[in-house]
């Protein structure tokens, strides 16, 4: 619409500019054609938004997500999406610090777009219905690789060679609730209370 009307008056026949003449001196052609490119930046500048994206995330396990002194979410996935997101100009991507497990639920229920880390576990990400399908999917690309360990207390004795999670029965261990990175064989031995 704003290329037309500018295209009509830059490019007039003389029966359109007579008409339009008839309105007013030349000046009026040029302030019209002034008005119409000005209206016109002015509606695509209104028009341009950039898509909102909400990413749910927690904020509990430093250095990968965490809240830091002044209250500001931060860490090594944060600030990783944070450049990502500066090399995307066409979307505007904001945090929401929730509990992992409800990150989890929003996702399968189809109510968050996105959830960080970006952990793939496909045991993990499965519907509750047969056949279980996976509900997070397509994945994204990699951002970051990251490996768990396990942090025994110096009194616990292990075989040399530990195996998880069969070598680890009787201790206890401390996790966030919907985190399955522990894998199905450990969630067994917990519901088995072999763990």
């Amino acid at each position: 619409m704003c290329y037309g009307l500018a295209e009509m008056l830059l490019h007039s026949s003389d029966r359109h500019l007579n008409t339009l003449l008839q309105w007013g001196s030349r000046s009026f052609v040029f302030t019209a054609v002034y008005l119409s490119l000005a209206y016109c930046l002015l509606l695509s500048s209104f028009g341009y938004a950039a898509q909102q994206v909400d990413i749910y995330t927690y904020d509990t396990l430093p250095p990968f997500a965490y809240t830091d002194e002044e209250n500001n979410l931060t860490g090594v996935y944060i600030e990783i999406v944070k450049k990502i997101d500066m090399r995307m100009p066409d979307y505007d991507i904001n945090f929401k610090v929730v509990p992992w497990a409800r990150a989890k639920a929003l996702a399968k229920t189809g109510k968050a777009f996105a959830i960080l880390p970006p952990y793939f576990h496909a045991h993990d990400w499965l519907t509750d219905t047969e056949p279980k399908k996976p509900y997070l999917w397509p994945y994204s690309q990699p951002i970051f690789t990251q490996t768990d360990i396990i942090v025994c207390h110096a009194a616990v004795e292990l075989p040399e060679a530990a195996v998880f999670p069969r070598d680890f029965l009787t201790l206890s261990f401390t996790s966030m609730r919907g985190d399955g990175r522990a894998g199905p064989e450990f969630f067994k031995l917990v519901k088995m209370k072999a763990i």
